[in-house]
């Protein structure tokens, strides 16, 4: 294993660091002779992915109820990339090629790769047959979404151009309002309330339910889509049915598709390609979920006018990954030892902690605003016993824990001096639910509607507790309310809550 990252210009052929397009990623070569794993990807925003190394995916905002593609339990997501998640297709003459989500033979080869930072996954796959090499990153735009970016590239070794049918997009997309037990029990019906559409002249799509899934003689509306867009292949056309890649693996001619109804949906961009020596054909499809009619009318506006959109893109992902590497440098994440992957391993642990624990909004600052609404919420008598002190300072103020602290001593109520004790300011944190832990329903919640930052935490009493005793060494000013949080959320005789939120303690059985 090499102790130093390395540039990669062409193949990832060992395990370990490399460098990617400027970022650092950890390397796993030859992943298809290994049993699936998967492997969690990580936004700054309320974005979330989880992508088994087999191919199949699930992806959304927030919470599993607003999800891109079916949320589902691990052991499926290693087994649904036949028809679910991204799909690229290849042909060149007799030769379908599937990388990505396709079986692997003596003639193909895949690697993955994940950035140290958590937020970009990359799947590399190469066929030596055909000379052609693909490439696949998922990342994050907080402004566009769930970023799906692809280039094809000719081997070093193959010196003549290469021309190549083309077809490639999203398929079995989750329409708006489409919650999971919805889906885990009358898919077929969502299937048949489904409705893909282009809108206007641009790649944008939406797809959305015709109503509400009701039985009911009433009107229920659906006012949500779920967006997909593209750049690149200029000359493609645009296939909203799920059977379109089915289609083109028959060889089949593929009809475009201005409005499906009633079927599984997708988002498939067919073209050809010349492929040449020593350039790179890239291209995104970019998907954001449970979007209002005026975003995407703003979606569809911002498609018309702009420019490059690609390089747009590209600026959005990288202002992603600098403020997640903001939230690792807040909490001594950045850590510089002479072992790289160590570091590295480091920088994972730290993203974990941050995520499930919460991290400081302003080191030991606190929004005035945010603990006078934290106090109204928690003790409505203590509030209005001290209105007057509370409204004493502007919203916007910001204010040293310290500073606080004094000022509520100085008032001489005990219940007000707890709840300053138990008053945490944390955002980021969320319960550490994944596919393979169903129980645990995760949130994240880091926005008002406002879109001002929100400070919330949520996770089972052990573990954010676990993961707040890592915090207090890089904050260790919020060590005594950590305790004091601790301490009130126990029974005299020792009996522990089951789960803790910024907004109170969950019992198992109240």
């Amino acid at each position: 294993m090499p102790s130093a990252t390395h540039d990669v210009s062409s193949m990832l052929e060992q395990e370990g660091l490399v460098r990617i397009d400027g970022e650092d990623f950890y390397a796993i070569p030859d992943v298809g002779s290994l049993p699936p794993f998967l492997v969690a990807v990580v936004s700054p925003s309320d974005h979330w992915l989880y992508v088994s190394t087999a191919g199949g995916l699930t992806a959304g905002r927030i919470n599993a109820e607003n999800c891109l593609f079916p949320y589902r339990t691990d052991d499926l997501l290693h087994k649904v990339q036949t028809f679910s998640g991204g799909y690229t297709g290849i042909r060149v003459g007799e030769t379908l090629w599937e990388p990505f989500t396709g079986r692997l033979d003596h003639r193909t080869r895949r690697s993955i790769a994940r950035s140290i930072n958590g937020d970009r996954y990359l799947v590399e796959e190469v066929h030596r047959e055909l000379g052609i090499r693909a490439r696949c990153t998922w990342c994050f735009s907080d402004r566009s979404g769930i970023v799906r970016r692809v280039s094809l590239d000719l081997l070093p070794d193959r010196t003549d151009p290469c021309r190549v049918d083309l077809i490639d997009g999203l398929r079995d997309l989750v329409p708006a309002g489409a919650g999971v037990g919805v889906m885990q029990s009358m898919s077929c019906l969502i299937n048949a309330y489904t409705r893909a559409e282009r809108t206007g002249s641009s790649t944008l799509a939406t797809i959305a339910m015709e109503s509400a899934l009701t039985d009911r003689a009433e009107p229920a509306e659906s006012l949500y889509a779920t967006v997909v867009w593209g750049t690149g292949l200029p000359d493609a056309g645009i296939h909203l049915q799920a059977r379109a890649s089915s289609e083109f693996a028959e060889g089949r001619a593929l009809v475009e598709s201005r409005l499906v109804l009633g079927e599984s949906a997708a988002y498939l961009r067919g073209t050809t390609l010349d492929l040449v020596p020593e350039r790179a054909e890239t291209f995104s499809t970019v998907a954001d979920v449970h979007r209002s009619q005026s975003q995407v009318i703003a979606i569809r506006d911002r498609l018309d006018k702009a420019g490059d959109l690609e390089a747009t893109l590209t600026a959005e992902i990288e202002a992603s990954t600098t403020e997640l590497a903001g939230i690792l440098a807040e909490t001594d994440g950045m850590q510089c030892s002479g072992h790289p992957v160590l570091d590295a391993h480091h920088r994972s642990n730290t993203l974990y902690n941050d995520m499930r624990g919460g991290v400081p909004f302003d080191a030991e600052s606190i929004p005035w605003g945010d603990w006078v609404e934290f106090c109204h919420s928690r003790n409505v008598e203590v509030f209005d016993r001290h209105a007057s002190w509370l409204r004493g300072r502007s919203n916007e103020e910001m204010v040293h824990r310290s500073t606080l602290l004094e000022d509520v001593a100085g008032l001489h109520d005990p219940n007000l001096h707890r709840l300053v004790l138990e008053y945490l300011p944390f955002w980021f944190g969320r319960r550490h639910g994944d596919p393979s832990r169903p129980w645990n329903a995760f949130n994240i919640r880091i926005r008002h509607g406002d879109g001002r930052r929100r400070l919330f935490y949520e996770g089972n009493w052990r573990d954010i507790f676990q993961n707040w005793e890592a915090l207090a060494l890089s904050h260790p000013g919020w060590l005594p309310h950590a305790i004091a949080k601790f301490v009130n959320a126990t029974t005299p005789d020792g009996f522990n809550a089951y789960r803790l939120t910024r907004d109170g303690i969950d019992w198992e059985v109240p």
